[in-house]
């Protein structure tokens, strides 16, 4: 609670004249909904460094909204801060890269950004990822002084819990799945990543064939849980964008060895990601969903956005520490207070980590 208060007064001032900001941008950003999420989350590690306030762009365009919305982040997700894009206008100046700007007669300066009083983050790859997680810098390992003798994990889960508020109407649709599908939180939740970025899980180790792994992976961590986590070992909650998956679910429910809940109305995109292998996804897709005329974006965010706020309510959760989507999700549950389980929630290591190893208090970029 004392951390979300930091964090709701930090962005609601009584005043917004005069203030720092940090413009987050969708526009443009190509990577999924969950990383877009976790670079918001370093965003705010920054801005509370500088004494920013942290607004999210409006109007902007974002892929998880395609054109059926224009205010970016808060087509479905409940505004940061009582500053406006108004507060943060600055109109004698145009930025069009980092050091350098155009003057309201439309001749270039150099420009001290350090100490523009606006900046403006653009959601792609280069030098303002850079510079975020530089380890130089450090801005993505902040911590509040006050909350010190916590974990940067812990910290972290506090800046995704803030930022992740589904506005009323997302609620609605998350509530009316919810319904429709008997979902129970007294369960197992796996997410299973094989379509979605395959060009990664195959360099990232994290392909595992099947649910097989997931399954025996879930009587562990079940037979590991602390008494106020315990679930019946073999009842699920199944994500993946994978039909494959959901087929070998089905199987093993109609044999007997699982009980299984899928939502069986969300579609399913295997292989979003350019460059996915033959072998593992059998699907070239180019690109994500909101670039495709072909899918209704806004069902496919709220569809995404169901899945991860109902793993975040189950009692136990699986997945790959390597996916966003399953950080993400690791993060909120913390936050809301479920048992962390150290290494047995996920099926493989960060391969960036200088042991290739479990650290207790990990984080991989964003």
């Amino acid at each position: 609670i004392q951390a979300q208060e930091l964090l709701w007064k930090h962005q609601h001032p009584q005043q917004c004249k005069g203030k720092r900001f940090i413009v987050f941008n969708f526009d443009k950003a190509y990577w999924g909904l969950a990383a877009n999420m976790n670079f918001l989350a370093v965003i705010f590690n920054y801005a509370l460094q500088t004494d920013r306030i942290v607004i999210t762009a409006n109007p902007d365009h974002w892929n998880y909204a395609g054109n059926d919305c224009s205010a970016g982040w808060e087509c479905y997700f409940r505004t940061l801060t009582n500053c406006t894009m108004q507060d943060a206008h600055e109109p004698y100046t145009v930025q069009f890269r980092d050091d350098l700007q155009y003057d309201f007669e439309g001749f270039v300066y150099q420009n001290n950004w350090n100490h523009s009083r606006v900046q403006h983050y653009a959601n792609t790859d280069g030098p303002w990822k850079d510079f975020l997680l530089s380890e130089h810098h450090g801005w993505k390992k902040y911590i509040p002084p006050q909350f010190d003798h916590m974990s940067f994990k812990w910290w972290r889960s506090q800046l995704s819990r803030y930022a992740i508020r589904p506005k009323t109407w997302v609620l609605k649709y998350i509530s009316s799945r919810r319904t429709q599908i008997q979902f129970d939180p007294k369960l197992v939740a796996i997410h299973v990543r094989h379509g979605d970025k395959s060009y990664d899980v195959v360099h990232q180790h994290s392909y595992f064939g099947g649910l097989s792994k997931y399954v025996e992976r879930a009587h562990r961590l079940v037979q590991s849980a602390p008494t106020k986590s315990k679930v019946i070992a073999t009842r699920f909650f199944l994500s993946t964008d994978d039909d494959e998956v959901v087929s070998e679910a089905t199987k093993l429910q109609g044999e007997g060895l699982i009980d299984v809940i899928v939502d069986n109305q969300e579609k399913r995109y295997n292989g979003t990601h350019i460059y996915s292998p033959w072998g593992i996804s059998q699907t070239r897709w180019p690109g994500f969903p909101g670039n495709d005329p072909r899918v209704n974006t806004t069902l496919y965010a709220l569809e995404t956005i169901k899945s991860i706020w109902l793993m975040q309510e189950s009692k136990l959760f699986i997945g790959t520490v390597t996916s966003c989507f399953s950080r993400l999700i690791h993060q909120l549950r913390l936050a809301a207070g479920h048992w962390d389980a150290g290494p047995l929630w996920t099926l493989d290591h960060d391969p960036r980590s200088a042991m290739h190893g479990w650290h207790p208090d990990w984080i991989m970029d964003p």
